[in-house]
């Protein structure tokens, strides 16, 4: 059999893969789709979007992975468990009370969007206004996304993704013509989402029904689950509301770290430098994440597989070595194209965007240790590891006092941000490997 063959049939690389393929094609819609936003707009409003994009992005990325990464952690759990029948009880319950919660958080942004105006030195705060319109479906969407991923339904979670930045490219890219600016571009964010949300339902409702589940009666599932007080059991006593919550906050914490260098980045360039500055950062950027986003499907993947693994206590280094090959080798591929030819990133934008080349290279080679540091630090929380996250929380800290201390450069603060990801990647490497399988009484480390 051919190598090729070989490696399609390891399930966590064509599982992997599927989500990959998804994300390039949507990757690839949102790289054009910001191209065109930074050759319609010109620098400066292309560094007023940038910002804006980025707290959008950024509250919805922690939203995301913290409310995916939980719910699919629960699913596995109950799958782990043999207990997949309380995964619709799961879901309904998960998405009232985010419903609510949404709500107010919504109520909370509108309130506070003056002053958010004032430190992103936004002109208009109406702006801000509108991008808290897409906070409600942040809360949303990654439920049904938890769902799917806990189920391991790899390409339904692609073409979600997928139909989410199609929505975003011909709603956004249609307002933009038709003279809306930035107005126009923030609005395809919400159009999208919602396009996501609704793809991603019928997706789940039709697992359900597949299933036979949707035929359970809401009262005897409740009954049978014992739902109760604070510290009582939830769904058959598979998981408790302590628990989730629990969990929720480490991933939280987790989550927050890993949006700061991809998100947090472009609002602390946006408010110590100048729009022009911040413009160039920012189109650099969409290079860079190219080199963390594109494998992450992986890791997506990985998750899953090792949190149910986990409650089976079956092995999983195995999962980690493979994860980190998988991711590596591309990162490092891209990483390195990007340092050797960052002329290629002047013929995408106008020649107003020079100045950027040195800000691709540090980029791509800070991306690249960071993408391997989120594989463990996905490996370690689905293996419940909460000290890794307080590490990795510490470390995040450190380089944002670093940072606030150390602002003269754009490319001095891309040099804090990698040096610190380095010390953390080699700590993170020899706390990993050293706990092994350790949840496994008595098991040898899986090769």
């Amino acid at each position: 059999m051919s190598l090729i063959g070989t490696l399609w049939k390891d399930r966590l690389l064509r599982s992997g893969y599927i989500i990959i393929l998804g994300s390039i094609i949507a990757g690839g819609i949102n790289f054009f789709y910001q191209i065109y936003i930074s050759r319609a707009l010109g620098p400066e409003d292309t560094g007023e979007f940038g910002a804006l994009y980025s707290l959008s992005f950024f509250l919805s990325y922690i939203l995301l992975r913290t409310i995916r990464v939980s719910t699919t952690s629960f699913v596995s759990k109950l799958r782990g468990l043999g207990k997949d029948r309380y995964i619709p009880l799961l879901y309904r319950t998960i998405f009232s009370k985010l419903l609510i919660l949404g709500s107010i958080s919504t109520v909370i942004f509108v309130v506070t969007s003056a002053m958010i105006a004032d430190f992103l030195q936004i002109n208009s705060a109406y702006l801000v206004v509108f991008v808290a319109s897409t906070f409600i479906l942040s809360w949303l969407f990654p439920i049904n996304l938890g769902i799917l991923q806990g189920i391991q339904g790899f390409k339904d979670m692609a073409i979600a993704n997928v139909s989410q930045s199609v929505g975003k490219m011909i709603s956004g890219t249609l307002l933009i013509f038709l003279g809306f600016g930035v107005f126009g571009a923030l609005a395809g964010l919400v159009m999208g989402a919602v396009v996501a949300l609704v793809l991603s339902y019928f997706f789940i409702i039709q697992y359900f029904r597949i299933q036979g589940w949707e035929s359970q009666k809401k009262g005897k599932m409740k009954k049978e689950a014992a739902i109760g007080g604070s510290d009582r059991k939830l769904l058959d006593g598979s998981l408790g509301y302590s628990e989730m919550f629990h969990f929720s906050v480490i991933t939280l914490i987790a989550v927050i770290c890993l949006g700061v260098p991809t998100n947090i980045d472009m609002l602390m360039v946006k408010h110590y430098f100048s729009d022009e500055e911040s413009g160039l950062y920012f189109a650099a950027t969409i290079f860079g994440r190219m080199v963390f986003f594109l494998p992450m499907g992986i890791t997506i993947a990985m998750y899953p597989m090792v949190a149910e693994a986990h409650a089976k206590k079956e092995p999983t280094m195995g999962l980690l070595k493979r994860g980190m090959l998988y991711t590596g080798a591309p990162t490092a591929a891209v990483a390195v194209f990007f340092s050797f030819f960052p002329q290629v990133f002047i013929t995408f934008f106008s020649s107003e965007f020079a100045d950027a080349e040195d800000f691709v290279r540090y980029y791509g080679i800070f991306m690249l240790f960071f993408s391997m540091s989120s594989v463990l630090v996905y490996y370690n929380l689905a293996m419940g590891r909460f000290l890794h996250v307080y590490m990795f929380s510490a470390f995040t800290a450190i380089s944002v006092v670093l940072v606030y201390l150390n602002h003269d450069s754009l490319t001095g603060i891309l040099t804090t941000f990698l040096w610190v990801n380095i010390v953390f990647f080699v700590i993170s490497i020899i706390y990993t490997f050293m706990e092994g399988d350790s949840h496994i009484k008595g098991a040898s480390v899986d090769g």
